[in-house]
């Protein structure tokens, strides 16, 4: 498994997750960052917008860029957070 992702590449796709640090398990660490990098690459490719935390955020509230989401209301409305049409047709089934 490749190392982790450096903390700069994370945090320029809004990706740096201190939760994913994960105790003495360094490699669970890696992969998880690694997700979460790949996550937001994908996103950006794809052109869709990114999402944040809180997940809906509310007015006066703190809220933060997380590039491994989507808008909750735009996954709703696209479908988007699913790979393919098919899938997409199966959750709604």
């Amino acid at each position: 498994m490749r190392d982790a992702p450096s903390r700069r590449e994370l945090e320029a796709l809004h990706a740096w997750e201190p939760a994913d640090q994960v105790p003495g398990r360094p490699e669970m660490t890696a992969f998880r960052r690694q997700l979460r990098l790949h996550q937001s690459r994908w996103r950006e490719s794809k052109g869709h917008p990114i999402g944040s935390q809180p997940i809906v955020p509310r007015d006066g509230t703190a809220t933060r860029l997380v590039g491994s989401r989507l808008p909750l209301a735009y996954a709703r409305e696209t479908g988007a957070n699913f790979l393919t049409p098919g899938a997409l047709e199966a959750a709604k089934a």
